[in-house]
């Protein structure tokens, strides 16, 4: 028989970011569950947290018609991503900023997606884009037991 879980909204930490004491936490075991409690953090390590939910049907249909990886990663965290948490950006004057909250609007009968103004100012880093983007569409596929 096949299942599909439903997930409550997932707290990503990306595997790259450098409050992860690798040598101490489980990344593969965060991935599968998407529990935190596998993650041990550095010394004073505070993560950058993205709060990301599954997409709608419609969504993942619009998402999936996308050709390029990194415009199709965009369109998910612009469906998908709830919140973000911790995401220091450095200023050509040096200060650090940390990025605002997701501004949203209509996208008729897709619901509400965050402005592309935000994602500019976001202006999230490939790697970051693709694993944000991924991570979407793999909740938003998720079967029981977890894919």
């Amino acid at each position: 028989m096949l299942k599909r879980k439903v997930l409550e909204p997932v707290r990503l930490v990306l595997p790259f970011d450098s409050a992860i004491d690798h040598g101490r936490s489980d990344y593969d075991a965060y991935k599968s569950t998407w529990d935190t409690k596998h993650l041990v953090y550095v010394e004073g390590g505070q993560p950058s947290v993205f709060v990301i939910n599954q997409l709608t049907h419609r969504q993942r249909q619009r998402v999936a018609n996308v050709e390029h990886i990194a415009d199709r990663a965009s369109l998910a965290i612009r469906y998908g991503l709830i919140s973000v948490e911790n995401y220091a950006i450095e200023k050509p004057d040096g200060s650090v900023v940390f990025l605002e909250q997701p501004r949203r609007t209509h996208h008729g009968d897709l619901g509400e997606c965050i402005t592309e103004d935000w994602m500019e100012q976001a202006r999230f880093l490939t790697d970051e884009l693709v694993t944000i983007g991924g991570a979407i569409m793999s909740i938003s596929e998720a079967r029981a037991p977890l894919s």
